[in-house]
């Protein structure tokens, strides 16, 4: 399983394996992160499958909404937020975003999505 990690710290922030797409489905961990809708710049983790210090964040504001703050040593680096009061709809107005969202350009993502998401890119020009 692949780590995403702080990208100010380097610290282990979550596994690809609480990741969902922006319709709130579980994304494989070796499938391509690339988000069914223009939601590219946020990945969605599960509630399911939350770490227990995000879940522990998310407790202290009596799961309401809030940001979410790197659990490192020493390191406050706001990653993401979270809303369970309003839901904001995809951009294909289908469905609701997740409702915990981080900021991918705050994380560093294992070798294999950037190398993807390069790929693709190169495909697209």
């Amino acid at each position: 399983m692949d780590s995403y990690r702080c990208q100010k710290c380097r610290s282990v922030l979550f596994k690809s394996d609480s990741l969902l797409n922006c319709h709130g489905q579980w994304i494989d961990d070796k499938e391509d992160l690339k988000l069914q809708c223009t939601q590219s710049n946020l990945l969605f983790i599960g509630e399911q499958r939350l770490p227990d210090w995000i879940r522990q964040q998310i407790d202290d504001q009596d799961w309401t909404k809030g940001r979410i703050t790197c659990n490192g040593k020493k390191c406050d680096a706001r990653i993401g937020s979270f809303n369970f009061i309003g839901g904001v709809a995809c951009s294909c107005k289908k469905v609701e975003l997740p409702h915990i969202q981080i900021i991918r350009s705050k994380v560093d993502e294992p070798a294999h999505v950037i190398m993807q998401k390069q790929n693709s890119s190169n495909e697209s020009q």
